[in-house]
């Protein structure tokens, strides 16, 4: 059964949105890291995804890639990403509560 999730990003994750909202064409991909919450249950492949910034949701799409570790050699560290496959830019951006966590299972998107 598909799943409804919230990506909560941070203030510091705005300004590269915005930009990756403005200058790609779409679908197009994004990844994401998990954050350090202990979760239950993952997003798996085609879970729809709300995307929001700032209590706004700014973006729609879905899980392409289940998470798994990655190394960034700009950090040189390793990561655990979830690609989402961004395929609308809400231009209306209602208000949508942010979470305390970067991934967050939601019943209902508004």
């Amino acid at each position: 059964m598909t799943k409804t999730w919230q990506l909560s990003m941070g203030q510091s994750d705005f300004d590269f949105i915005i930009d990756f909202l403005n200058t790609y064409d779409l679908p197009n991909t994004i990844k994401y890291e998990k954050g350090s919450a202990n979760m239950v249950i993952l997003p798996e492949v085609n879970d729809i995804v709300f995307i929001t910034c700032r209590a706004k949701l700014i973006a729609k799409g879905y899980i392409y890639r289940t998470f798994r570790l990655e190394y960034n050699p700009n950090t040189d560290a390793i990561y655990e990403h979830a690609t989402i496959m961004v395929t609308e830019i809400v231009y209306d951006q209602p208000y949508m509560k942010g979470q305390r966590r970067n991934w967050t299972q939601i019943r209902t998107p508004l």
